[in-house]
């Protein structure tokens, strides 16, 4: 027992320096880790701090702007006057009288009018046929001349609807 408990002694004095060194690598690795990690962090904080910074700065000077207009906007009809001279308010009124005057007597045209045109029936072709039927039995009937003038309307619609697909 003895031997073996000097040879493991003799194994772990061994080993004392490898198991050191791997675990100095090992902690230096995970601190280097570490380290970039918190260098990333700053840089995204840093880049947000000066994003806001900069909006910061975009808005004050926009204030300051918006400050200095009000500011250098005329108090009255007279300061207007005054600062922008007679002659100008004189001719931006008059050329606003000619363009309002053009406006009234100007005519627009009347817009075509729209034409709708009514739907063409389809029947099946069972129907059709007892219509025909109908019909040969008795071709002198109300229901020929209705047929007819159902004929004549239905032409009549697909060419008002042949006529607006053209247009398009």
């Amino acid at each position: 027992m003895l031997t073996t408990s000097s040879s493991i002694a003799a194994l772990l004095t061994l080993l004392k320096p490898v198991l050191e060194a791997f675990f100095n690598a090992f902690g230096r690795s995970v601190n280097d880790r570490i380290s970039a990690n918190q260098a990333n962090q700053n840089a995204r904080d840093l880049g947000s701090a000066e994003a806001k910074i900069e909006q910061q700065n975009a808005t004050i000077d926009a204030q300051q702007a918006e400050l200095k207009a009000q500011a250098d906007a005329p108090k009255s009809v007279d300061d207007a006057i005054k600062r922008r001279g007679w002659v100008r308010m004189t001719t931006f009124t008059c050329t606003g009288w000619v363009f309002v005057c053009a406006q009234l007597t100007c005519v627009a045209p009347d817009p075509a009018p729209v034409v709708v045109c009514p739907p063409v029936r389809t029947w099946s072709r069972d129907f059709q046929k007892r219509v025909a039927e109908e019909l040969r039995a008795n071709p002198n009937s109300a229901l020929a001349e209705v047929a007819v003038q159902a004929i004549g309307d239905r032409d009549v619609a697909r060419a008002c609807a042949g006529k607006g697909k053209r247009r398009e």
